[in-house]
């Protein structure tokens, strides 16, 4: 199971974040830099909600994968938080809000086939730990030696560890279980008033991350005390509903789980005359879909069975439609009863079982709200509400329940793509306001809703019963007379009808039929207009709720068709491999490396330029704000503990401890594999002199940065060797792929100049903004636009290279322009240049790079003033 392209998007927006803490060393300056480094000119303020300790929020809807999402963000966090929290285990509080979920993410993470521990296993080499509350105060396998070898998840409840109930005090007490840890515990990690062997001093001890799962349900007091008590170093929320003082780092919004066909959207809703057409329609649609699926899986397609959700009305009022009366009326109509099943908060007859198996028989699952968060069916396509038809229809609880897609693709049939809610209200717009409600829950809005009220329809498609009718006349036994609820005390008696089957409802089944087919209209055109809709949401990188607090410039009106039908060259490389038809891969810096030997390479450095480490000094002797990461904080003495502990040690294991910390400084360095970076750094120390390693000891920062720099240019190096070879080879080619964005969000405004394709182009320097001034004059250009660094169209290759301008001449020239003060370090210049000239050489000839110096162009590079000449006569 791999990260789809959003979930990755999701991942890099929590390593920006750590980095930006890890830069600036201000919880709320990292906030603000990270959003503005995104275009955002109007952050929001950062809420310390427990001080000193990083809060951050993941909105992602349901549906999304945000268990999978946390499951990668543990080694996220992780890989920052490692250098500083030296000698604690690495320890995941995973919190969630009710017993369903508890009992669904302990049993995943637990199960060695499940894709979530084969994830977590393979970031953390298989040693891996998942415990529960009682595993925990057991102490089953949970010991000080087995901690420190493995990543601990503890899997827990929000309830679990309130100390205001009988169950959450259990982890305050004394318990002789953990004996063994005490030791381990110093006297800041003991809370008043408890013993030092309590579970909870165990895990404060360890600084653990917390992730807390659905944290919209934890927004109390009592549940920040709790957090607090855990001592986190790092909070994770994931919701699809984060609270007003959620710190969002990302959003997931519904495009991008449309895209990646992980929901089915639009929802279609269609509200019936009465409550017996809502059951006829649910079932024969249910049949449409399976038959719609038998055919799909015999063209190659998966198994699918489709499921309706019956929802019923809670036994408070005399004429509410119970669970039981809807399984009479099912098994009335014909449907086997091993096709029905009762899940309420008494009743649970889907306990163990196999819902998505083959040999699993349910169709129809009557429930009233138990269904809720934690409950997970991707063959749930149509909820049915039953309730009384001038009644408060409660559906916003379940409608995520329908949401998601089956083996995440998209299928051939149309209605196999979509989620149906069907409802029988005399007030569709307060039922549809419950669905809008519901899909909100989930991360979703109304404009992933699409819905019909069958009062539109013509009189004689209507039923029978079109005229407030009481809903116990479709359950009540022949002959039994029943009371009009609109009809005050008057009695009436109306016929029922004899047993049918579900394709012959006791309603007009030509009415069930056009009913159908006018849903299976309203589907297909909601499905054509949702994705032109979403197709144009994909013109904008930001979701809705962060464009709202960017300053948005689009395309200029008079260039934007010739603008949007641009497509830029990118280079493409074929794999080598086994599969000769595998699609072309975009190249990266990362493709070019597969075949670096770190552990070979010249480890020689000159650490006598090296600079001191005042700076790491200085953001570590920060005042101790609130706003300061508490992960930071040694405990009292560590450092001078560490090392006067490995310099007491002979040379050889000075060697060894040195190259484990340098390793964990260094942190991840993909794809150079952990083991060569550990032989690499072993050689340079193996190299040192006594009086080295104790200079490294003091100042590991600058050895780290030292030692990475020259780790990075090597690479770069190897990279740009085997980019010319592939060159040579004809292994590269380029590809018309990237297209412009249809708005730009530059948080700094360059002067108003002519030509510009947006409305506004992003900030430049007195260079920049002259040479562009001399271009934009030329009667030959048509447009120009200023590439944002990291944002905008790049060269990719052995690095990637964002040039300063895109400009487009009237016959069709394309150019793109970097340009290089003299007075600036252009040590990179070459490779750049390189670069450029190869990607136009091999692109077709309307496509021209150039780098322009002021005054002294390196070989090949343009002065100024020759370059302007030139530009006009293309």
């Amino acid at each position: 199971m791999e990260l789809l392209s959003y979930q990755q998007n999701v991942l890099d927006d929590l390593a920006g974040f750590l980095s930006s803490v890890e830069s600036c060393g201000n919880l709320q300056q990292a906030f603000e830099r990270f959003w503005t480094d995104k275009g955002v000119v109007r952050p929001e303020k950062y809420r310390n909600i427990i001080p000193q300790v990083p809060h951050i929020c993941l909105k992602v809807p349901t549906g999304g994968g945000k268990t999978f999402i946390a499951t990668n963000a543990i080694r996220t966090v992780f890989d920052c938080l490692e250098i500083y929290l030296r000698n604690e285990p690495k320890a995941v509080v995973w919190l969630v809000p009710s017993n369903a979920i508890l009992e669904q993410t302990y049993n995943n993470l637990n199960n060695p086939q499940h894709p979530y521990r084969q994830k977590l296993n393979t970031l953390f080499n298989g040693r891996v730990g998942v415990y529960g509350k009682e595993d925990l105060l057991q102490g089953a396998n949970f010991n000080v030696s087995s901690v420190r070898e493995q990543l601990n998840v503890f899997v827990l409840s929000y309830a679990s560890f309130r100390s205001s109930n009988k169950e959450g005090r259990k982890a305050y007490q004394e318990n002789s279980n953990l004996d063994g840890f005490v030791r381990a515990i110093s006297a800041e990690d003991v809370l008043p008033e408890t013993d030092e062997s309590a579970l909870i001093n165990v895990i404060r001890s360890m600084r653990p991350v917390c992730i807390v799962d659905e944290s919209h349900n934890a927004g109390s007091n009592l549940s920040k005390e709790m957090l607090t008590n855990f001592n986190p170093s790092f909070i994770l929320d994931l919701t699809a509903t984060p609270r007003k003082e959620s710190n969002i780092i990302s959003y997931v919004d519904a495009a991008q789980l449309n895209d990646n066909n992980m929901v089915k959207l639009p929802v279609i809703a269609y509200n019936h005359h009465s409550q017996k057409e809502v059951i006829n329609s649910a079932i024969k649609l249910r049949n449409r879909l399976e038959a719609q699926a038998v055919e799909e899986e015999k063209q190659g397609g998966d198994y699918i069975r489709p499921i309706v959700l019956f929802q019923a009305e809670p036994e408070t009022r005399e004429d509410s439609t119970t669970f039981t009366l809807i399984r009479e009326r099912l098994v009335k109509l014909g449907i086997p009863e091993e096709q029905i099943a009762i899940k309420t908060a008494t009743i649970n007859e889907l306990k163990n079982v196999p819902l998505l198996s083959r040999t699993c028989p349910i169709r129809y699952i009557i429930t009233i709200n138990a269904l809720k968060e934690g409950w997970d069916c991707p063959f749930a396509y149509v909820l049915a509400t039953i309730a009384n038809r001038h009644s408060s229809v409660d559906v916003e609880q379940i409608v995520g329940r329908v949401l998601r897609q089956p083996y995440a693709r998209k299928h051939q049939r149309n209605l196999l793509n979509n989620a149906f809610v069907l409802a029988s209200s005399a007030h569709f717009i307060s039922t549809l306001d419950k669905i809008v409600e519901g899909l909100n829950l989930a991360g979703f809005s109304r404009k992933d809703l699409r819905a019909k009220d069958a009062e539109e329809l013509p009189a004689d498609l209507k039923g029978a019963e079109d005229t407030k009718p009481s809903q116990r006349d479709l359950f009540v036994p022949q002959g039994d007379t029943v009371v009009d609820s609109e009809a005050g005390d008057q009695e009436q008696s109306l016929p029922v009808g004899e047993e049918v089957s579900p394709i012959e409802s006791d309603w007009n089944s030509e009415a069930v039929d056009d009913v159908l087919q006018e849903i299976e209209e309203i589907t297909n055109e909601a499905n054509q207009e949702y994705e032109e809709r979403t197709k144009d949401a994909g013109g904008f990188e930001f979701p809705d709720e962060v464009r709202g607090r960017m300053d948005e410039y689009p395309m200029e009106p008079v260039f934007a068709n010739e603008a949007k039908n641009l497509c830029l060259p990118e280079f493409y490389t074929q794999p080598l491999g086994l599969y000769l038809f595998e699609d072309e891969v975009r190249v990266n810096k990362e493709l070019f490396l597969e075949e670096f030997r770190l552990s070979q390479c010249d480890s020689q450095i000159d650490f006598a330029t090296m600079d001191g480490d005042a700076y790491r000094i200085d953001i570590e002797k920060v005042a101790e704000d609130d706003y300061k990461p508490g992960f930071w904080k040694l405990k009292s003495g560590v450092r001078e503990q560490l090392a006067e502990y490995i310099l007491s040690r002979p040379k050889e294991s000075q060697i060894e401890q040195l190259t484990g910390r340098m390793c964990q400084l260094i942190g991840n360095m993909y794809p150079i594999a952990d083991q060569e970076i550990k032989v690499y750094v072993k050689r340079i120390f193996s190299a040192m002199t006594v009086e080295q390693l104790r200079d490294c000891v003091e100042r590991e920062y600058s050895y780290r940065d030292k030692i990475k720099g020259k780790i990075n240019a090597l690479a770069t190096e190897h990279a740009e060797k085997c980019f010319g070879t592939w060159l040579a080879g004809d292994r590269l080619t380029v590809k018309e792929a990237y297209t412009l964005p249809i708005c730009i969000h530059p948080v700094d405004i360059a002067p108003s100049i002519p030509k510009s394709l947006y409305a506004r182009e992003g900030g430049m320097n007195s260079l920049e903004v002259k040479a562009i001034n001399d271009i934009a004059n030329l009667d030959n250009v048509l447009f120009w636009h200023k590439i944002m660094e990291k944002k905008g169209f790049c060269l990719n290759g052995f690095i990637n290279h964002y040039p300063d301008f895109l400009v487009q001449t009237k016959n069709g020239k394309t150019l793109l322009i970097e340009t290089k003060g003299d007075d600036r370090d252009n040590s990179d210049s070459e490779r750049k240049l390189k670069l450029g000239k190869a990607w136009a050489a091999k692109a077709e000839n309307q496509y021209r790079y150039f780098m322009v110096f002021d005054k002294n162009p390196i070989e090949g590079a343009y002065r100024l003033d020759e370059f302007v000449a030139i530009i006009a006569t293309l």
